[in-house]
C-alpha cells in the first residue's frame, strides 16, 4: 500500500495559490491568537497579512481538504454535518485553486490499494499546515502510537464491542487505535465516540473513522459518532461510557482566554480543584492545568459507575501544590470517589515534541483510592519499552505530594505514611525575587562606577517580551549583586550581573513613588522609561500589587531577601545542588546577593549555619527524598514547599557533628578536588547520626 501521508502533503502545493483566493473571500477576523502564535503564523506565511486572517484562511483550506477526502471515501455521507466546519466550507467560492485541491484529494485516494488499516490520515498534513507554536498554544500534542496502545492496555480495551469515549479526541488517534482492536470493524460506528471543541478535529476524526471502515464506507450514510462538544460546559446528551481514554488538552489556567476561564471557574470550584489559599496560589500553587478539570468532568458526567478512565496527564498532578485538589480523588464535596489504580511515569521516554513530563493515570469510578498505588517507571531504548515497578503514596496527608518507593520497601515499617498532622519545620525556604516577566528592566550590568551613582545598561534580552536596551545613570545604593540560575551549582554560587532593587524588604512593598522621585531621581527616571512595559506585565499577583503600590513592584521580597548569608539551590533541576552565597562587592560596598525567582534559598544567621545547611542539602539522602515526592527537572522539583519534607534540624553551634559537616561544606567550596570526598563523608555522617533528611 502506498502511504497516504506523503500524497496528502502534496496538497500543500496548492496552498500558495489558494491562500489569496480564500483571504479575498473572508470577513474581518475575530480570532484571538497569542503573540507567540501570531509570530509563528506570520513567519511561516506572510509578515504583511494579519495573523488572524491567515489563521482563518488555513482553517478553511484544511476543512476543504478534509471534507473532500471524506466525500471520496464515503460519497453518501455528509461528513461535515454538525461538525461545526460547515460555515468554514461555505467561505471559499468555487474557484481555480479550490477545484485543484479537490481534484488532488481525489487523486490522492486513487493511489490507495485495498489495504485500509486504520490510521490518522491528516497528522502530518495538519502539522505542516499549522506551525508548532499555534498547535501548542491550543494544547494540541499528537500522541505517538505506542503510547496510545499503552493507554488502551491500561483501560483493558480488548476488542469486544464495548463503548469507548475520547472526550478531547483531536483528529482521532485513540479512536483509530481502538477501531483496530475491534473484532468486527463495522462496530466502530456504534461503540466508538469522540468529542472535541475544534471543528477541524471533529471533521478529521470522522474522516479517519470512515477510512477505518474500508470498503463498507462506500455504503455509509451516517457520520461516525464524533461531535462538536465541550465535555466540561455542555450537558451530557450521549449517555455514560464504561471506558474513557485520551490525552486531554494541556493548557495552564493563566494561558486560557479570559472568557473561557470565567465560564469554567465554577466547574473548577465545584470539583474542589480550587482549594488553595490566596497566598499558596501566589506562590505557584495556582498553576492549574486544564487537563485536571477535563479529567474530573469526564469522570463525573460521562464515565459509568464502575467504569475506567485512562488519561495522559502532566506528572505535576502528583507532586505540585496546584494538584492538591486533584489528589483528593473525589468528585466534589458530595460526589462519588475515584480510585487511582495505576500510574505510569513516562518522564524518560519523551513522547512529545516538547519537553514535558508525561504520565498515564488510570482511574476507576465509585471506589476509594487504596495506597500505595502501583507506579511504573518507563524507559525507552529504540522502540523497546522497559518497565520498573515501584509504589506511590502521599506524604503529609491525603492531598500531599506522592512519594515514590521501591516495591521491596512496601512492608518496611519505616515507610509508613506521614501522619496528616502538620509538622512545623525548623527552616523556611524562600523563592527569589520575581519581576513578573520584567527581568530585562531590573537586571542590569554596571559599566562605570561614578561614586554614589553608576552607569548601567539593562540586560534587555532576559525578558521574553520586547524590552529596548537603555544606558542610564542610577544611584548605586539601589544596585545589588544578582544571583541567577546558571550561576549556581553544587558548592559554588557566583553572581552574574546586578539587580536594581527598589523594594523595601521590611514592608515587602516597593519604595513609594514620592520618595523615589526625591531621593532616587535617576533610578526613577530609568524606571519611568519602561513604565508601559512594567504596567503590561501579565502576572496576576504583580498586577494586583501594582494597583495598591507602584508600577515597579516585585514579588517574593521580604526581610529574608537581604540576609547576608544564604544557602541557595536551583528549582527545576535534576537533583539538589546547593551552595552558600555570601555578600559581594558592589561599587566598593559589600552587599547581600539577591537570587532570582528560579532559585530557592534559606536565610541564615552566619556563614557556619549556611554551610551546615548546604552540606545537608547536598547529601545524597536529601536528593533521594526530594526525588521521591517530585519529578526531576519538573516545575515542582526543589521548590520552597518541597524542602519542608526534609525537616532539617536547627543548627546548633555547640553540636560537634553540625560543626563537622559545616566544615566539610566550607572546604568543598574552596577546593574542587575535595568535593566528591566531602559529599561521601557528609552522606556517612547523615546516615550515622540519622539526620531527618
Amino acid at each position: 500500500m502506498l502511504a497516504l501521508f506523503p500524497v496528502l502533503n502534496t496538497l500543500l502545493h496548492t496552498l500558495p495559490e489558494a491562500l489569496p483566493e480564500i483571504i479575498d473571500a473572508l470577513p474581518p477576523s475575530t480570532t484571538t491568537l497569542s503573540a507567540r502564535a501570531q509570530r509563528a503564523i506570520q513567519k511561516t506565511y506572510s509578515d504583511d497579512t494579519d495573523a488572524g486572517i491567515l489563521f482563518d484562511a488555513l482553517r478553511v483550506y484544511y476543512a476543504t481538504a478534509a471534507a473532500s477526502i471524506g466525500r471520496c471515501i464515503a460519497p453518501d455521507c455528509d461528513v461535515a454535518a454538525g461538525s461545526g466546519a460547515e460555515s468554514l466550507l461555505q467561505l471559499w467560492p468555487q474557484r481555480r485553486a479550490k477545484r485543484l485541491l479537490q481534484e488532488n484529494c481525489s487523486r490522492a485516494l486513487d493511489t490507495i490499494s485495498g489495504d485500509t488499516e486504520p490510521r490518522d490520515l491528516f497528522r502530518d498534513f495538519y502539522q505542516q499546515l499549522f506551525p508548532r507554536d499555534v498547535r501548542h498554544a491550543n494544547g494540541e500534542f499528537y500522541t505517538p502510537g505506542w503510547l496510545i496502545e499503552l493507554v488502551l492496555d491500561r483501560a483493558d480495551y480488548r476488542g469486544e464491542s464495548v463503548a469507548l469515549l475520547d472526550p478531547a479526541c483531536g483528529s482521532g488517534g485513540f479512536l483509530i487505535h481502538a477501531a483496530r482492536r475491534l473484532r468486527n470493524r463495522r462496530d466502530l460506528l456504534s461503540v466508538i465516540s469522540g468529542f472535541d471543541t475544534n471543528p477541524l478535529a471533529v471533521l478529521s476524526a470522522r474522516v479517519n473513522l470512515l477510512y477505518a471502515l474500508g470498503p463498507d464506507a462506500k455504503n455509509t450514510a451516517t457520520p461516525p459518532k464524533v461531535y462538536l462538544h465541550d465535555c466540561v460546559l455542555d450537558d451530557n446528551t450521549f449517555g455514560r461510557f464504561p471506558v474513557i481514554a485520551g490525552n486531554p488538552p494541556w493548557v495552564l489556567w493563566d494561558n486560557l482566554d479570559a472568557t473561557y476561564s470565567r465560564n469554567h471557574e465554577q466547574a473548577w470550584r465545584s470539583y474542589g480543584l480550587f482549594n488553595l489559599t490566596s497566598r499558596e496560589a501566589q506562590l505557584g500553587g495556582g498553576k492549574k492545568d486544564l487537563s485536571m478539570l477535563v479529567t474530573y468532568a469526564a469522570a463525573d458526567k460521562y464515565l459509568a459507575d464502575g467504569g475506567r478512565l485512562v488519561f495522559i496527564l502532566n506528572q505535576s498532578i502528583i507532586h505540585s501544590r496546584s494538584g492538591s485538589g486533584f489528589r483528593t480523588f473525589k468528585l466534589g464535596a458530595d460526589g462519588p470517589p475515584l480510585a487511582a489504580v495505576h500510574f505510569d511515569d513516562l518522564s524518560a521516554t519523551s513522547p512529545f515534541d516538547v519537553r514535558v513530563r508525561a504520565a498515564v493515570l488510570s482511574i476507576d469510578k465509585g471506589r476509594h483510592t487504596v495506597y500505595p498505588v502501583p507506579y511504573t517507571v518507563w524507559t525507552k531504548t529504540g522502540d523497546t519499552l522497559h518497565p520498573v515497578e515501584k509504589l506511590a503514596q502521599p506524604r503529609g496527608g491525603i492531598c500531599g505530594p506522592w512519594q515514590i518507593t521501591d516495591e521491596a520497601q512496601k512492608e518496611d515499617p519505616r515507610n509508613t505514611p506521614v501522619p496528616d498532622a502538620p509538622v512545623t519545620p525548623d527552616y523556611t525556604a524562600r523563592t527569589g525575587a520575581f519581576s513578573g516577566g520584567a527581568n530585562g528592566v531590573f537586571w542590569v550590568s554596571i559599566i562605570e562606577n561614578r561614586g554614589g551613582t553608576a552607569l548601567v545598561h539593562n540586560l534587555h534580552s532576559c525578558s521574553k517580551h520586547g524590552i529596548d536596551q537603555l544606558t542610564a545613570e542610577v544611584e548605586s545604593e539601589l544596585l545589588f549583586p544578582l544571583l541567577r540560575w546558571g550561576g549556581v551549582s553544587r558548592w559554588h554560587a557566583e553572581p552574574r550581573g546586578h539587580i536594581l532593587f527598589v523594594q523595601e524588604a521590611e514592608t515587602r512593598k516597593p519604595i513609594p513613588e514620592m520618595f523615589m522621585q526625591t531621593s532616587f531621581p535617576l533610578a526613577y527616571r530609568y524606571l519611568k522609561h519602561f513604565e508601559t512595559a512594567l504596567r503590561n506585565r501579565k502576572s496576576a499577583i504583580i498586577r494586583r500589587m501594582m494597583q495598591r503600590t507602584a508600577f515597579y513592584t516585585m514579588f517574593g521580597i521580604g526581610p529574608y531577601t537581604l540576609s547576608r548569608w544564604k544557602v541557595v539551590w536551583r528549582r527545576m533541576d535534576k537533583e539538589i545542588t546547593a551552595a552558600v552565597a555570601g555578600p559581594a562587592d558592589i561599587c566598593g560596598v559589600e552587599k547581600p546577593v539577591i537570587p532570582q525567582e528560579t532559585l530557592v534559598f534559606i536565610a541564615c544567621g552566619d556563614a557556619c549555619e549556611a554551610h551546615y545547611l548546604c552540606a545537608l542539602l547536598n547529601s545524597p539522602q536529601a536528593t533521594e527524598r526530594i526525588l521521591s515526592i517530585s519529578a526531576p527537572g519538573g516545575k515542582s522539583f526543589g521548590t520552597a514547599g518541597s524542602i519542608a519534607h526534609l525537616r532539617l534540624a536547627r543548627f546548633d553551634h555547640s553540636n560537634p557533628t553540625h560543626l563537622a559537616i559545616a566544615e566539610l561544606s566550607e572546604k568543598a567550596h574552596v577546593s574542587e578536588s575535595f568535593r566528591r570526598i566531602a559529599r561521601q563523608q557528609i552522606a556517612e555522617i547523615v546516615q550515622r547520626h540519622m539526620f531527618t533528611v
